[in-house]
């Protein structure tokens, strides 16, 4: 039978040397496992579609207008921080934190709380901690809805 996995990427199946009766070889039993693990992780990635785990809708493509729209359709004077992911989960977060300075942003928000960079930040090393940049703070006027429009 053909590996699923060497035709999906295109990879030359590996050679398994047979085992001899009497002495056990856990490794061919853990290779073979993580093929199957590849293999159910391709086929759900295949026929699966994502959705939101908090409202449950699905999660499509949107383009530029779309996003702006869907801004622009929150109600007046509603306040909206753009933010983009640097760190999920990491511990390295003060070489993060200097990176993010030297590139010139002023504020982040770590683990949901937002700091200044120009302030000294304690952060637990033995935690694992998400930080996004603040990219912008936008507020929402009423007047300004038809004057967005993306290139």
């Amino acid at each position: 039978m053909e590996n699923p996995m060497s035709t999906a990427w295109k990879i030359v199946p590996r050679h398994q040397h047979r085992a001899k009766d009497h002495e056990p070889q856990p490794s061919i039993n853990r290779r073979t496992v993580t093929e199957i693990y590849d293999y159910m992780r391709l086929l759900f990635a295949s026929i699966g579609k994502p959705h939101c785990h908090l409202c449950g809708r699905p999660i499509t493509h949107q383009t530029l207008d779309q996003i702006v729209d869907s801004i622009l359709d929150y109600p007046a004077d509603t306040r909206v921080m753009i933010l983009a992911p640097v760190v999920r989960g990491g511990r390295r977060v003060q070489e993060a934190l200097r990176e993010i300075y030297q590139e010139g942003y002023v504020r982040v928000r770590i683990d949901g709380r937002i700091y200044d960079l120009d302030e000294d930040i304690k952060l637990a090393k033995t935690r694992a901690h998400t930080v996004e940049v603040i990219v912008d703070r936008i507020l929402i006027h009423s007047a300004s809805a038809g004057d967005w429009k993306c290139p």
